[in-house]
């Protein structure tokens, strides 16, 4: 998301104007790197409330170690960046379908895209069914997303 109101409001301000890779680079990294930030700041703030609520970091035996979260954030990481090139590959594919007409290439590019974006949208629900689940804020279990957990 803030890509892309970066990227709006990076239009409205230079609309037809080529802009140099670097420029780019800079632009879109600092927004990628000001949410990463941002949610490194927010992670740590939920979990350290929730071992304050717990009674401290042994009261709860479900809460997550120390690679945990390591290794949660970077599967986040990575769904991140796979959902955001699904994301441009269907809207590439939209608009060359659009312009050109849609052929084999352009319909296999959309299917690719949109399953790509799909394996995101079940990635990012597993991984949030996986912190609630060692966190023992689940109350209602859902056996197909509890592959893996015990």
């Amino acid at each position: 998301m803030a890509e892309i109101v970066v990227l709006s409001y990076w239009g409205l301000v230079t609309p037809g104007r080529t802009i140099p890779n670097e420029q780019a680079l800079l632009v879109l990294g600092g927004a990628a790197l000001l949410v990463s930030v941002l949610s490194l700041m927010f992670y740590r703030l939920f979990f350290r409330g929730l071992i304050r609520a717990s009674g401290g970091a042994n009261a709860h035996p479900t809460l997550p170690t120390r690679s945990a979260p390591v290794f949660t954030g970077g599967c986040f990481a990575l769904i991140l960046a796979v959902g955001a090139l699904s994301i441009g590959g269907l809207l590439n594919s939209a608009v060359e379908s659009t312009l050109h007409g849609a052929n084999l290439i352009t319909l296999g590019s959309l299917l690719l895209s949109l399953a790509g974006l799909a394996s995101s949208v079940a990635g990012t629900i597993y991984l949030l069914y996986r912190l609630d689940y060692r966190t023992g804020a689940i109350k209602r279990h859902v056996r197909i997303l509890e592959v893996g957990l015990n």
